[in-house]
């Protein structure tokens, strides 16, 4: 009995920036990614399975640290646009 996980990024919205002018160090100044993943718990010999579960995250350019957001964990897909917007 081995369970598997797949992930899936279901749906990806890309919001604007709250201001312009904010200082490059602001997450004002920086567009925001909010993430839809869907995760999929099965077993081919569990009855009760698959489980399907969903979560929506908001990536921020900058973590309440100050710390640049690393986002070499996400989908391709992800990284991808956020390359696109936080450059």
């Amino acid at each position: 009995m081995a369970i598997t996980k797949v992930v899936k990024v279901q749906e990806i919205r890309v919001y604007p920036a709250a201001d312009s002018t904010a200082a490059d160090s602001s997450n004002d100044k920086w567009p925001i990614l909010r993430v839809t993943k869907e995760f999929t718990l099965d077993d081919t010999n569990d009855a009760e399975l698959p489980i399907v579960s969903h979560a929506r995250t908001a990536l921020y350019r900058y973590n309440s640290d100050g710390s640049a957001y690393d986002f070499a964990s996400e989908d391709n897909l992800v990284k991808a646009i956020i390359a696109a917007v936080w450059t």
